[in-house]
């Protein structure tokens, strides 16, 4: 099962991407913050997802938001009744 979660906000350059499933790591450090956030989501998001053997991924530019993609295997997936 896959979904994406896709946020319009600011944007992450490139050469952070790989930070920031790093625990309180935030991107735009440098900016004046209009919001707030530990930044512990991301990391809590990546651990839980490969914990349950699936996969995370992000696609994100200044500028033209964030899309995080979370991949799992079938047999994780729990059907809502």
């Amino acid at each position: 099962m896959a979904f994406h979660v896709v946020d319009t906000g600011i944007g992450i350059p490139a050469e952070h991407h790989g930070k920031v499933w790093q625990p309180f790591f935030q991107s735009d450090a440098l900016h004046a913050r209009s919001h707030d956030g530990a930044g512990l989501g991301l990391a809590i998001v990546k651990r839980f997802v490969e914990a349950l053997g699936g996969q995370v991924s992000l696609d994100s530019a200044p500028g033209q938001g964030t899309c995080v993609s979370v991949l799992l295997p079938p047999e994780r997936v729990i059907a809502a009744e």
